[in-house]
């Protein structure tokens, strides 16, 4: 049988985005438990692992924590709720919701890209049944690609969010492909 080592999750940045980067690594960190069965291990082993593994800023801001006493700092699940509850204020849903509603494809990115961008900007949005249809409708909004933009709003019955997704990809590898091609012709 094979033995794997699997490094522990990166330390949390406590810069930036610090609730998306908190949800990053509450993640991580939950797989690493699982995939190491630390959770097998006793409380204080896992409260031990955590705090060396989320990096000493981090730490500090666990320090800082007025709501963590001594014992708590030896359960995992003390700390993890503490500092998500630092990290992860409580948010403003019609800011989220404007923030998505805002959300154009930039210069640079790639259809993908933006994409995963708007799912990101939708988690925090509470849309429930309607995501896919207002992620689509923001996509098509939102898109640099004006051509296929028109295509897509002409076409019966109203494409979904894969079927856009799908005409973008297409129109954007065209794109490149035609750039690809004339970089070629020029070359000779």
């Amino acid at each position: 049988m094979a033995v794997y080592t699997i490094p522990p999750p990166p330390p949390m940045n406590v810069k930036d985005d610090v609730s998306t980067n908190w949800k990053l690594f509450r993640q991580a960190w939950e797989y690493y438990v699982t995939a190491t069965e630390l959770n097998k291990k006793s409380k204080e082993v896992q409260a031990g692992a955590l705090c060396s593994v989320m990096g000493l800023e981090c730490v500090k801001v666990m320090n800082s924590l007025t709501t963590l006493s001594a014992e708590d700092k030896c359960d995992p699940g003390k700390i993890l709720t503490a500092l998500g509850n630092h990290f992860m204020p409580q948010k403003h849903l019609l800011f989220e919701r404007v923030k998505f509603g805002f959300a154009n494809q930039t210069e640079h990115e790639t259809i993908d890209q933006y994409v995963v961008r708007l799912r990101q900007l939708a988690e925090s949005c509470e849309f429930e049944g309607l995501c896919e249809t207002l992620i689509r409708d923001r996509l098509v909004i939102g898109t640099r690609d004006s051509a296929t933009r028109d295509r897509l709003l002409r076409e019966r019955p109203v494409p979904g969010l894969t079927r856009c997704i799908e005409a973008l990809r297409a129109s954007e590898l065209s794109r490149t492909h035609q750039e690809q091609l004339k970089d070629a012709v020029s070359d000779s």
